[in-house]
């Protein structure tokens, strides 16, 4: 009721499929009432899956004039275009859900915005090969009132955020107030709001209809939509904590951060896997070499050791890798341990009866996961 759509779009009891996971498929979704306020948040649950581990290309929420409307057209694919589903000469805006990496970058599924040139400019020509990138709306919100009531500087026009085959619908939150747009998001549907961007609009939407369109290539995914409710906001309600929520590698200088840390993580943790090997090759050698000298190689070594893997530690806390902290924890729980009771360094008489080897076995182990994850972590930051 109240909703007209077209194109590869279908309508099911529980959902709305605006594509099936085909090659070259576009559909689109129309409210047919405008909203009647300049400030405005909509809510959605989406899925978007397939089979393959590729998928695409793309869906979008839209926020359109109404001389878009597809009542006045009798062709069922009127909205239909290029743009994630959305002709070229929209009016209004969109929050994009890029799934398919075009260019190559290695930061997609991501979410965007595009809105539409300036009454008079030329039409514009959407760079999909590239993403969009130099078509996205880059003027970032960066003093963003909390709920506290408190400035807090935090900017991001673009996030990534694993929306793609996860099992579960998503959430999306996007909230149009005081011409800033913010966009929330839940990816494990009921974990809670996550932070994605925030953007300068510059003008006001009020009597726009929302609308969404979804479209594959030669890659495809299922494109669903389950629930949408708009509510009506005042100009005087705050914004979420942005700040505070913010947990997804969106903004640019976040990116560099997190990357550069995980590098770091990534080479130390690389540093101590070879050098968790090595002692594990010197404990199976006792038998045939000095244990006395062995343990004294290996202990001369403890202090910068430990001092290592304590800082891969620190860290995963900084960067908030609650995996990362997990991972290591047994470790850190038996050092913390060895150190209370004064057994920190090697015994060259337990070494020849193996007592230490199911703690280098325990060391080796970790190391090894953890650099997976760490390496992981780098290359998806």
């Amino acid at each position: 009721m109240y909703w007209n759509f077209g194109g590869s779009t279908v309508v099911t009891n529980n959902k709305i499929r605006l594509t099936p996971s085909s090659q070259d498929k576009r559909g689109w979704l129309w409210n047919e009432y405008p909203l009647e306020s300049e400030n405005f948040e909509v809510e959605f649950k989406m899925e978007v899956f397939s089979k393959p581990h590729f998928g695409g290309d793309g869906m979008g929420f839209w926020v359109l004039a109404g001389d878009h409307d597809p009542a006045f057209s009798t062709d069922p694919e009127a909205l239909c275009g290029p743009v994630v589903g959305m002709k070229t000469d929209f009016n209004g805006f969109g929050v994009v859900f890029d799934t398919y990496d075009n260019d190559n970058r290695r930061d997609n599924p991501s979410i965007l915005v595009l809105k539409s040139a300036a009454a008079g400019s030329p039409p514009t020509k959407w760079n999909h090969d590239q993403d969009f990138a130099t078509d996205i709306v880059t003027k970032v919100v960066s003093d963003v009132e909390g709920v506290t009531g408190t400035s807090r500087t935090y900017s991001a026009y673009r996030c990534l955020a694993e929306f793609r085959n996860t099992g579960k619908t998503s959430k999306v939150l996007v909230k149009m107030l005081r011409k800033q747009l913010h966009v929330y998001v839940d990816t494990q549907d009921g974990v809670g709001w996550k932070f994605c961007l925030a953007v300068e609009m510059e003008q006001t939407y009020k009597d726009y209809h929302i609308a969404f369109t979804a479209a594959t290539g030669q890659v495809a995914d299922n494109h669903d939509i389950y629930e949408v409710s708009t509510r009506y906001l005042k100009d005087t309600d705050e914004n979420f904590d942005d700040a505070h929520m913010a947990r997804l590698d969106g903004s640019r200088s976040r990116g560099s951060w997190t990357s550069f840390a995980f590098g770091i993580v990534a080479l130390v943790g690389l540093c101590l896997t070879a050098l968790g090997g090595y002692e594990m090759s010197l404990l199976w050698s006792v038998r045939q070499h000095d244990a006395l000298r062995i343990v004294r190689t290996l202990n001369t070594s403890l202090v910068a050791h430990w001092t290592a893997h304590a800082l891969c530690v620190l860290l995963c806390v900084v960067t908030l890798s609650w995996l990362g902290m997990l991972f290591n924890a047994p470790l850190v729980v038996y050092r913390i341990v060895a150190l209370a009771s004064g057994s920190a360094q090697l015994d060259a008489m337990r070494v020849s009866q193996q007592s230490h080897h199911v703690r280098i076995w325990l060391q080796l182990i970790t190391y090894i996961i953890t650099e997976l994850y760490y390496l992981h972590c780098f290359t998806y930051s």
